[in-house]
């Protein structure tokens, strides 16, 4: 559900300032980006719980999904985009705060 929120609320920016005249593109795109990740990190994780080691042993298909998708989600670098991000929401607080 966050993951479809994110990405239609990322649409509707993206509709509403074609150019990023808001400068808001990169902060959206991180947002996108730890949101789908985590998202689907949830799935394999509670897909492998429900369904046990079964499939990964017996479904040569299923199996290769399962690990193309890990093995693509370790592209995200998480962490680092996680920290990128924080960067940003502090270069938008007001100064007040610090």
């Amino acid at each position: 559900m966050a993951g479809r929120c994110v990405l239609e609320t990322a649409a509707r920016e993206i509709d509403a300032d074609p150019d990023d005249a808001g400068g808001s593109a990169r902060r959206r795109a991180l947002q996108v980006r730890a949101t789908i990740e985590a998202g689907a990190a949830e799935v394999i994780d509670l897909v492998g719980r429900a369904l046990g080691p079964g499939p990964l042993c017996s479904d040569r298909g299923y199996a290769r999904r399962v690990a193309d998708l890990g093995f693509y989600l370790r592209h995200s670098h998480v962490e680092n985009d996680l920290e990128a991000l924080a960067g940003v929401v502090l270069d938008d607080l007001d100064p007040f705060w610090w």
